[in-house]
């Protein structure tokens, strides 16, 4: 349904001239913040949000705001500046009373155009892509042309013969009935795969087979990695006698002419539409708990306007109200990790936590359960600047290519890049192949948070001292610290998983796995080294081991 509404919305596009144009008939918010997010080393988008009145996105690089202003995927968005695909913007807006979802869309196009002084028109343009067409003899049955049109992945399992534990092997097993050619394209671009691309490359028809078929095709979905179609032109030559080759494919888009980095300044009056938020739950019972069994954890659930945390760590509580990893929380006593509570809130009457479209909003509940603890607990804290360990990324013998194309669109995405026959890069079912385009070092150091969470609890500075910008590709293991004997454990944070202690980055894993350090050294020729930078930290003066009853 995703897919056909996107086809209509730019059926719908395509009918007009230029957009980035507004007249006095777009519908526009009545006021809007617009704003760079803060800086985060894993940022994610969050929303967009819709409920009532507001529209709030948080964390949208700026491809999103527009597929999503336009209705249409993320790969219909090209050309425009190169970093359109890198820096974040937070937007919370004003509708008049009783908007439509749609109508909220195109306020965000008048806002882009507005705000960002967006230009944007549609277009065709030659896009790298697959076509398919079939071989000499092709494996397929003609469909009677009754049954109805299907195309059906299996669960994943391991091969015949073999046990779940033999290896990461997991094959799916297609059965398509009276599917049509451009059908099947659709289909290919949303097969199960290990790794989802942040852009599909389009797959068009060009099989000159006509009418519905009948086939089946297994492949194996841990040999699959974000855009790379390479392992299906070989499944589909060997299965089905069909030819799936790398070419340029007309594609209709969105192209983006100019727009501005920085928004126009916020209106003056934003306070009379966005009254500040809640700062304290409306009633809130916290309570001690026995520790957990062995190796359980339970996360915080959000029903109904409820908050419910289950046999938490006080530190754990205490990072997540103030947003702090582990290494950012100092003075605290001993007891405060082994102490366990249980927490039962209720949030004020209209504060949304959004989990349904990407990762979970908690910036509405920080305030309130900062102000929770610091009653019931008693806290004194304050904040100060002290040294930390950091990563500073150095050259060494560099092995970086310059980039192929200065105006192509910066970034970096899973998977290995687009069309390659290296089967280092194809076939590799349990680590993680990163494909970065245009980037410069120093973009590079500031995303590598991103690339891997467990390996860094600090921005990581550039000191290569080399400028221009690269395309290059690493692969290594996710959590290989873990692995190598460092002294290493994973631990919960309000991020997710992290790793502490196990600092030593020229180390090696005797299992072979490689980690993002190591990888960045044998494979760019850089080096990860650790220095001392001063950072805020949340220092606890003091706390109460007993919460105040209320």
């Amino acid at each position: 349904m995703d897919r056909v509404a996107a086809r209509i919305g730019l059926i719908v596009l395509l009918a007009g001239a230029v957009f980035g144009q507004t007249n006095e008939s777009t519908p526009k918010f009545l006021a809007a913040d617009v704003h760079h997010s803060k800086s985060i080393m894993v940022p994610s988008m969050i929303g967009p949000s819709t409920d009532g009145d507001i529209y709030q996105v948080r964390y949208a690089i700026m491809v999103d705001l527009i597929r999503m202003a336009y209705n249409v995927d993320k790969d219909k968005v090209t050309d425009g500046p190169i970093w359109i695909s890198m820096y974040r913007y937070d937007i919370k807006a004003k509708a008049p009373p009783g908007s439509t979802a749609e109508a909220k869309r195109l306020m965000l196009q008048s806002l882009l155009a507005d705000r960002f002084h967006l230009v944007a028109h549609p277009g065709t343009v030659p896009v790298p892509g697959y076509i398919l067409t079939a071989g000499r003899h092709p494996q397929l049955k003609q469909a009677a042309g009754t049954e109805q049109s299907s195309c059906i992945p299996s669960m994943p399992h391991p091969p015949e013969g073999a046990s779940a534990d033999n290896g990461p092997s997991q094959i799916i097993t297609v059965t398509c009935r009276n599917v049509t050619m451009p059908a099947f394209v659709d289909v290919v671009r949303n097969l199960p795969r290990a790794t989802r691309a942040q852009a599909n490359p389009p797959i068009v028809d060009q099989t000159g087979l006509s009418g519905g078929w009948n086939f089946e095709f297994r492949y194996d979905v841990m040999t699959t990695r974000g855009e790379n179609n390479e392992v299906f032109a070989q499944v589909f030559d060997e299965q089905l006698g069909l030819k799936l080759d790398p070419g340029m494919v007309p594609s209709p888009v969105v192209q983006v002419e100019s727009m501005d980095f920085d928004p126009t300044p916020n209106p003056p009056n934003l306070d009379k539409y966005f009254p500040p938020p809640p700062s304290e739950f409306e009633v809130a019972e916290i309570k001690p708990s026995a520790p957990p069994a062995p190796g359980a954890f339970r996360p915080f659930e959000i029903r109904n306007g409820r908050v419910i945390l289950t046999g938490m760590p006080l530190t754990f509580l205490v990072t997540l109200a103030w947003d702090l990893e582990d290494t950012e929380l100092v003075g605290a006593p001993k007891w405060m990790e082994s102490a366990r509570f249980d927490i039962i809130a209720k949030t004020p009457e209209g504060v949304r936590i959004d989990a349904v479209r990407g990762p979970m909003d908690l910036e509405p509940l920080r305030l309130m359960m900062r102000n929770l603890l610091i009653e019931r607990f008693k806290m004194k804290v304050h904040t100060e600047d002290r040294p930390g360990d950091a990563y500073v990324l150095k050259a060494v013998k560099p092995k970086l290519t310059p980039t192929s194309d200065p105006k192509r669109r910066a970034g970096w995405h899973d998977g290995p890049p687009y069309a390659t026959k290296d089967p280092n890069l194809l076939n590799t079912a349990r680590g993680r192949v990163i494909t970065c385009t245009n980037l410069s070092l120093a973009e590079f150091a500031r995303l590598l948070p991103g690339m891997d969470p467990s390996a860094f609890h600090h921005p990581v500075r550039d000191a290569t001292g080399i400028t221009g910008t690269f395309d290059f590709t690493i692969n290594f293991e996710r959590y290989a610290i873990l692995a190598s004997g460092r002294g290493g454990s994973m631990v919960f944070t309000p991020s997710g998983l992290g790793i502490i202690g196990g600092n030593d980055a020229e180390s090696t894993d005797p299992n072979g796995k490689v980690s993002i350090y190591e990888a960045v050294s044998k494979q760019l020729g850089l080096k990860l080294e650790l220095e001392k930078r001063p950072f805020p930290v949340l220092v606890i003066d003091s706390i109460e081991e007993k919460p105040v009853e209320q």
